[in-house]
């Protein structure tokens, strides 16, 4: 029986080590990520021969990311099999990419002879949107002619300067993040209700984290903020970005200056999924992403 366990700070030099080695550039397989959504969607972890074995429970469903490590994965397949329909009745593995389907594929079709259906289903709410560093910094392009127009005029109409956050001025994030929220009305089904909790673990964990952000400030007063981290060797993660729409072209700064400050050594930018939101996805699509991360599910169930 596998024995899972939560996500806890002190696990941070144990499960990183590997999470690098596997060097993904999806934001679940973040330690970042898993400690500061584990109690909002339950990051669970286990180990199983060589491999790490991460899990989520979301809406009271578990699900199953593809296992991390070298070695035998079918046996791994199974043991979280057992482990799933034993607890669940059923399995649903999540968030592996298409370059890995193939093998999940292959294990599929060899349970189907023990009497299990499945189904592949991708998941295009949560396909991560990838961009080159040199397109969000350059905005070069006829794509990309509206971004260039609303930072022009953020930068013709305000005295700006961008400042690293650190412990010492974080502060100053917290209490605009605070204004910013106050402004709006969030109802309960919104997901910003999620974000804003992961955003304080950010807060309280800044430093252990190793988290890097800046501020974008107007005559010394912040209008915008915006907090990642490394995914893997070639690509960034925004996790948090928040600035002042009063502010005209407030955001395409920010978002420019991020990865110039601090992801410009990375080749790609990984600015999350959309969540099935329409707004969303014409604001991420707007700035004429590299590719997608496309992601799958695979439901098992009994005949």
């Amino acid at each position: 029986m596998l024995n899972y366990k939560p996500i806890a700070l002190e696990d941070k030099p144990i499960i990183n080590p590997l999470l690098e080695q596997l060097n993904c550039n999806l934001l679940n397989y973040s330690f970042v990520v898993q400690f500061i959504y584990r109690e909002l969607i339950h990051f669970e972890y286990a180990f199983f021969q060589d491999f790490l074995l991460l899990k989520v429970n979301v809406d009271q469903r578990e699900k199953f990311l593809y296992p991390v490590g070298s070695g035998d994965v079918f046996a791994v397949f199974d043991a979280i099999k057992s482990y799933s329909f034993e607890r669940n009745g059923k399995l649903s593995l999540f968030q592996f990419c298409e370059h890995e389907s193939h093998i999940v594929l292959e294990w599929a079709k060899r349970i189907e002879k023990e009497g299990y259906t499945y189904e592949l289903i991708p998941a295009r709410a949560e396909f991560e949107y990838i961009y080159r560093s040199d397109d969000l910094i350059n905005l070069e392009g006829s794509k990309l002619k509206n971004k260039r127009n609303h930072l022009n005029a953020f930068m013709k109409s305000y005295s700006y300067e961008i400042e690293r956050i650190t412990s010492k001025n974080l502060i100053e994030v917290i209490q605009f993040d605070e204004a910013w929220n106050e402004n709006r009305e969030i109802s309960s089904h919104s997901r910003l209700i999620i974000e804003n909790m992961a955003l304080q673990e950010a807060f309280c964990h800044y430093d252990e984290l190793e988290l890097e952000g800046i501020m974008l400030k107007v005559e010394g007063h912040i209008v915008g903020f915006s907090i990642g981290c490394p995914l893997n060797e070639d690509t960034y993660f925004v996790l948090f970005e928040k600035a002042d729409r009063n502010y005209q072209g407030a955001y395409v700064m920010l978002n420019r200056e991020f990865v110039k400050h601090v992801a410009h050594n990375y080749k790609y930018i990984n600015r999350a999924e959309d969540c099935g939101d329409e707004g969303l996805r014409k604001a991420k699509l707007s700035y004429a992403p590299y590719c997608m991360n496309e992601v799958y599910y695979l439901n098992v169930q009994k005949k």
